[in-house]
């Protein structure tokens, strides 16, 4: 278990983060970091709107719909790049063509590190319950970002690479050793008071959030009927294709730094 070198006062909380909500650790397991911008060196992507949905033209070799993945994605894409975005709905198509030979180049780096890649960082739903002041902890409930009807099981699913029929086209990430009845992450233990009503402020306030980190385990499934739509009649999104991974840890990351503030490993 560790914590950001930063953020000392939080040692105690960490041990008990470890100890508590996932139980005995392993040495090894997750990468030795301090930033979540350290992780792809390691193999590890962050799956967002524009890396989520390029799962599925990485793993089954298919085109996808670069104007649309880009417009979908716009809030993940690299300042500059972002800029340029809206310039895609021009109707001249010579000029679009052009912008888009300017997005080639990233694109292709997120494809390539998907291809390359071990593991995943995976945002999280997370809601904290009230702090038990006695046994110093939070009710700690998490979710992936699509939730299966009548079922513990949820999905990491963003984003979309092209539409068909005015629905969206994209891909999941499965966990194949966690659900949200699983034992494991379910209180955050800090035994700082002080730090505890801070991390709870930092988290209402969007400015630290919960992540899983994942490994791959499996092969890409590609999904060829309507069982995996998701988004309700506003946004309707088919997944046309899941990833299985295997959680390897918790991590929970301030937003404004990057900083990795505590991390608990999974057990087997």
């Amino acid at each position: 278990m560790r914590t950001n070198n930063s953020m000392r006062p939080l040692l105690r909380a960490a041990a008990l983060l470890a100890a508590i909500i996932a139980g005995p650790v392993h040495a090894g397991a997750l990468p030795d970091v301090q930033n979540v911008m350290q992780l792809e060196p390691e193999g590890y992507v962050a799956l967002n709107k524009i890396t989520t949905p390029l799962l599925y033209p990485v793993h089954t070799g298919k085109p996808y719909n670069t104007k649309f993945l880009l417009s979908i994605g716009r809030e993940n894409l690299p300042p500059d790049l972002r800029k340029l975005q809206p310039d895609l709905e021009d109707i001249n198509e010579f000029r679009v063509h052009a912008l888009l030979q300017q997005f080639e180049p990233y694109l292709n780096g997120r494809m390539e590190a998907l291809r390359n890649a071990k593991g995943y960082l995976v945002p999280l739903q997370a809601k904290l319950g009230e702090y038990d002041f006695q046994r110093r902890r939070f009710p700690l409930s998490l979710n992936m970002m699509v939730t299966k009807p009548k079922s513990p099981d949820s999905y990491h699913c963003a984003g979309a690479y092209d539409e068909f029929r005015h629905t969206r086209l994209s891909a999941c990430v499965s966990a194949t050793n966690w659900n949200n009845q699983n034992k494991a992450f379910q209180f955050l233990a800090i035994d700082d008071m002080q730090q505890a009503e801070h991390i709870k402020r930092q988290l209402l306030n969007k400015q630290a959030g919960f992540y899983f980190l994942m490994q791959n385990d499996g092969r890409f499934r590609v999904v060829d009927n309507a069982k995996m739509k998701y988004g309700g009649f506003m946004e309707p999104t088919l997944a046309s294709g899941v990833l299985p991974a295997r959680v390897i840890g918790l991590l929970l990351v301030d937003h404004t730094n990057s900083a990795i503030i505590l991390a608990g490993e999974m057990t087997p």
